[in-house]
């Protein structure tokens, strides 16, 4: 079984994420499905959140317990999001995980964010990364859905992650073209980190200021999973809850 078959069966199978994908399908009577065909895209303002950068004055982190009205950032988050994400989905959605992170100029060993990789969890997730600066020149890179398949298919996935791809590319004859998303304060990048190669680009002078969050497939409203999880105490910061995914009741 190689990587992402193990990826798949983790979270896919067992941990029950294709199955809530399925269930919230079915519960959802929205538009016909329309798939963004590079598998991430730009999109738009977030000035409703402009008060978020000054939290990290003083921190290069912080998880979900120590940023305030984070039941009101989700809800200006999803004000321009909705529609967007009830069509990818077909379904409700839900926040799985967030956190906010500050990144200066590389020092000391290299972040592996910062090298090309997708990301551990279900196939079908998104991330979103709200962009809080711009006085610095830090950035992200991604690669389209149909360009990531071919590092995939080469058994990228098998070595450590990579700063540069392109010796491996050349190695293994594939062709690319890599999207560098450099910010504007206020805006935002979602993407299928599952199945999209992307990786941080450090700045070199300022510090690069975001926050960003998983969302899932869900069959009822996000405020609904707000109130059964994140109003709770939960605090997962960077990635996938291990809780009873069964049914969770209503329409």
């Amino acid at each position: 079984m190689n990587a992402e078959q193990r990826r798949i069966q983790c979270w896919d199978v067992d941990a029950g994420y294709a199955a809530a994908q399925e269930r919230a399908r079915c519960r959802f009577s929205g538009t016909q499905l329309v798939l963004q065909g590079r598998g991430y895209q730009e999109v738009g303002k977030f000035r409703c959140l402009s008060w978020l950068p000054g939290l990290l004055d003083g921190e290069s982190s912080l998880a979900p317990p120590q940023i305030p009205n984070l039941r009101n950032v989700f809800w200006r988050a999803f004000t321009v999001l909705k529609p967007r994400l009830r069509e990818y989905f077909q379904s409700e959605f839900a926040p799985v995980f967030c956190s906010m992170l500050k990144m200066g100029p590389m020092a000391g060993e290299l972040d592996e964010s910062y090298c090309w990789h997708v990301d551990s969890g279900p196939s079908c997730h998104l991330k979103l990364i709200i962009f809080l600066n711009d006085d610095h020149d830090g950035a992200t890179a991604v690669i389209s859905r149909q360009d990531s398949r071919k590092f995939i298919d080469a058994g990228y996935l098998q070595h450590r992650r990579m700063f540069h791809l392109d010796a491996f590319a050349e190695e293994h004859g594939i062709s690319y073209t890599p999207y560098k998303i450099q910010p504007k304060a206020g805006s935002g990048l979602i993407f299928e980190p599952a199945s999209v190669f992307h990786k941080g680009v450090y700045p070199t002078f300022g510090e690069r200021r975001v926050f960003q969050m998983g969302i899932i497939p869900w069959d009822k409203p996000w405020e609904n999973f707000y109130e059964e999880h994140w109003a709770k105490g939960y605090q997962n910061t960077n990635g996938f809850p291990r809780y009873d995914l069964g049914d969770s009741g209503g329409a």
